[in-house]
């Protein structure tokens, strides 16, 4: 559960495009070599060598620093965050991203 709720301005910033371009940022950050925008959204980042535990730790520290919320840690399951579409879908049921 989050701590606190997302301010209004960081719901408005945030639309589905530009959320996803964030978790790929992100990844492109961490792994330059290899080619993040062939990722499809539904394939698994963990089974592509692009999402260990250490780096899943890290994702949720960007988001909730860039995105202003605390992620609890009933929510760091695999399944929230298995792949881009996954991460995007736990947002969204958060309230912090449009469909």
């Amino acid at each position: 559960m989050f701590e606190h709720e997302p301010s209004s301005s960081a719901l408005e910033q945030v639309g589905s495009k530009a959320l996803i371009r964030r978790i790929r940022d992100f990844l492109k950050r961490h792994h330059p070599a290899q080619r993040v925008d062939a990722i499809g959204e539904e394939q698994s980042l963990l089974l592509a060598g692009l999402l260990d535990s250490t780096l899943m730790l890290d994702l949720v520290s960007y988001l909730e620093n860039s995105l202003g919320i605390t992620i609890g840690e009933d929510d760091l399951i695999p399944e929230n965050f298995e792949s881009i579409s996954a991460i995007h879908r736990y947002l969204q049921s958060r309230g912090l991203a449009d469909s």
